[in-house]
């Protein structure tokens, strides 16, 4: 084991950036750093599964993450909500270039990159941060 970082730490904390957002409106390249299924805590959706999907911004360092909740079909909804939450995944999986009549396991997600427009946005109980505005076609 090292000693390096037994005793006193040296690192110049001072000129570590803050995390920020990029401009809205643009678009950007993005990677799933994560996905998992958790259970909607939201006022209309309680108790509903969704994908929470955590991203990344390529090639723009010291931003923070941008994270994406697709609603997951459920029983008590009519078809066309359904089918609502079915084309947000479609539109997902269709920009990271998959054929979207074939099946998935959610890990396959992790790593794959797409691109999309983001928008910049503030709230009281996150503060600024990018969302996804649109998915886009393939590029590469």
């Amino acid at each position: 084991m090292s000693d390096e970082y037994t005793s006193f730490l040296d690192l110049n904390l001072d000129d570590v950036p803050e995390p920020r957002i990029v401009p809205g409106g643009r678009e950007y390249k993005l990677k799933i750093e994560n996905v998992e299924i958790k259970e909607s805590k939201g006022e209309k959706t309680a108790g509903q599964k969704m994908l929470s999907i955590r991203l990344s911004i390529v090639d723009e360092p010291d931003t923070q993450g941008v994270f994406e909740n697709i609603m997951l079909p459920s029983e008590g909804l009519d078809d066309d909500q359904n089918n609502q939450r079915r084309r947000q995944l479609k539109r997902l999986v269709e920009a990271i270039g998959w054929d979207a009549s074939r099946g998935f396991n959610i890990e396959e997600l992790t790593g794959n990159t797409f691109w999309a427009i983001l928008d910049a946005e503030e709230s009281d109980q996150y503060g600024k941060q990018n969302r996804i505005k649109r998915y886009m076609a393939p590029q590469e």
